[in-house]
């Protein structure tokens, strides 16, 4: 028996090609609120239902791909944010929360979340691993998603490569 329709990620990437990122995300959210859960399994929380651009976190990502390639970083790879939105409907989180759950205000100084860092690096290689496509295509999403979090400050090496 293959997996459910509603937890297949590859499914899932094929329909954020085609719906809005509000469209999708309020679908998976449908579909997550519509599974039952066991009684010592607390549901997760689901995203928030903004558009993309409108979280900080995304903001700043954008400002300093802007400083450092110039041009308009939304046109010239147009990939870019529905790749974000994808790895954000498979974490379950949307990037202000991500980048809250790896970093840190200590002393008045921004900090890593070692646990935080290494559970999102680890998640990013495992949604890699679900995108259709050769080495490349996967590796190019995965660091759209680890662009995203070194320019919010959480360093990051190179994920999976295969």
């Amino acid at each position: 028996m293959g997996p459910s329709k509603n937890r297949d990620p590859q499914r899932r990437l094929v329909a954020l090609k085609k719906r809005s990122t509000y469209d999708l995300i309020t679908n998976y959210l449908a579909q997550k609120d519509s599974r039952v859960t066991d009684a010592t399994t607390p549901p997760e929380l689901p995203i928030t239902r903004r558009t993309l651009t409108d979280y900080a976190s995304v903001g700043t990502w954008l400002d300093g791909l802007r400083q450092h390639w110039g041009g308009d970083p939304t046109t010239d790879d147009p990939k870019r944010l529905p790749m974000l939105t994808a790895f954000c409907v498979y974490a379950n989180r949307d990037p202000d929360q991500i980048i809250k759950e790896t970093t840190m205000l200590k002393d008045g100084e921004k900090r890593i979340r070692i646990k935080g860092r290494e559970r999102y690096a680890a998640l990013i290689d495992e949604w890699q691993a679900t995108i259709e496509g050769s080495r490349i295509r996967k590796g190019k999403a995965g660091n759209i998603v680890r662009s995203f979090l070194i320019h919010n400050g959480v360093l990051l090496a190179a994920g999976m490569q295969g």
